[in-house]
């Protein structure tokens, strides 16, 4: 409205200088357009603060929240890398020591210890009870294709994933990068743990990352999403 005020003032003078308009009314005029002029400013000024200060609250409020999201998520992916490369190692080194050429394929290296497993060391150039044999390669890129899809699943899911779902992704990417490594740098996968009491393929140290870590990621997913269901029915009853 301030606006007004420059707009009208000469016309109004105007209309008192040729007498076609009161002195009086034109005082009143002019006070009351200025009064007007005013006050609209002031509310105007008032009404930008205002929003200046809720605009700059809610940037406020969103920094801690962005900046808490970020720190999550970096956590979340260093829990994820340091326990995928620890038991990448750990599976590597037990492979490179059953096959370091001391034990002969298909020796009984040690056990059964407690009736339940024994050292068996094989070479695995297919898949579990002898499915795909001699197919090590398209096995490797196989394995390769799955251990991008868990990363992308990782990524997708570590806004709000937990530490055991965390964990049980990284065993399973673990270990099947390290059934790959083996396939293509060898042409076959490393076995040696065998069960004594039952009819069982041999396995190894990767293949239990990869068994324990779907059980495990499995198992707190379906927790977390029960936990989430119960939250959000508890907060409907309360509204």
């Amino acid at each position: 409205m301030s606006w007004l005020l420059p707009c009208l003032l000469p016309r109004v003078r105007s209309a008192r200088a040729a007498g076609t308009l009161p002195s009086w009314v034109a005082t009143q005029s002019i006070r009351t357009f200025a009064s007007v002029a005013v006050t609209c400013s002031k509310s105007w000024d008032t009404s930008r603060n205002r929003r200046l200060l809720l605009s700059s609250s809610n940037t406020n409020k969103k920094e801690p929240q962005l900046l808490a999201a970020i720190k999550s998520r970096r956590a979340t992916a260093a829990l994820f890398a340091c326990v995928a490369l620890a038991w990448l190692v750990f599976d590597i080194a037990t492979k490179a020591y059953f096959n370091s050429g001391a034990f002969s394929v298909g020796q009984n290296i040690a056990g059964p210890f407690l009736g339940l497993f024994e050292f068996l060391l094989v070479h695995n150039t297919g898949a579990a009870w002898g499915m795909f044999g001699n197919a090590t390669f398209g096995l490797g890129i196989f394995s390769v294709l799955m251990c991008v899809a868990i990363a992308a699943l990782f990524a997708y899911l570590s806004k709000d994933i937990s530490i055991p779902e965390t964990v049980g992704i990284a065993l399973v990417f673990a270990g099947g990068i390290g059934n790959a490594i083996d396939r293509f740098a060898l042409g076959y996968v490393v076995d040696f743990i065998n069960l004594s009491f039952m009819d069982f393929p041999v396995f190894n140290i990767a293949d239990i990352g990869v068994t324990c870590g779907i059980v495990i990621f499995l198992l707190f997913f379906f927790l977390h999403g029960r936990a989430d269901e119960a939250a959000s029915k508890e907060g409907d009853a309360y509204e």
